[in-house]
């Protein structure tokens, strides 16, 4: 796929409930799930100008168009995210030699943000036995799973500014 620039951004969801009691918390799992992605995202940006070409792929999450009060920082930062990926698409369309910008949403994977839900009190998670029932139903995909369908995605080459779903690349 090109040139890369080394590191990555960890996402984390956080206990969503006391970030309702606690700005600054919120503030600090806003900045590591919607800033650092953007930071990330006009650093590449920057570097594919100058070399004429890349794409950046955000990893994305149902978080950010399904509204749960269980994760209101995490999903709204996840919506923020998918809306600069759309700007950053619609302006790279009018250049001579954009780079691309898309967004994926891996699904629900088996991983110990998930294993945080799962053992997470149901009056701090209201929405527990969701994440507890994918588990128990063997509905999680794995990690290796979900990068072998991340890097199909990629390989077709999809339009810039969209949003895919790994489901959809079985």
């Amino acid at each position: 796929f090109g040139p890369r620039l080394p590191g990555y951004v960890q996402l984390k969801l956080g206990d969503q409930e006391a970030l309702w009691q606690d700005q600054t918390a919120a503030v600090a799992s806003a900045q590591t799930n919607y800033t650092g992605p953007v930071s990330v995202g006009v650093l590449l940006g920057q570097r594919f100008k100058e070399q004429g070409h890349g794409t950046i792929v955000a990893l994305s999450s149902v978080a950010g168009v399904r509204v749960r009060r269980s994760n209101f920082v995490y999903g709204a930062s996840k919506a923020g995210m998918e809306h600069f990926v759309r700007v950053v698409a619609e302006e790279q369309a009018g250049l001579a030699h954009p780079f691309r910008v898309i967004s994926i949403s891996p699904g629900v994977i088996d991983t110990g943000m998930q294993a945080e839900i799962r053992a997470s009190d149901a009056a701090d998670f209201p929405d527990i036995a969701h994440f507890v029932e994918l588990k128990r139903t063997g509905a999680l995909r794995s990690p290796e799973e979900v990068a072998a369908r991340v890097a199909k995605i990629i390989a077709s080459r999809p339009a810039s500014g969209g949003r895919y779903e790994v489901a959809d690349y079985g």
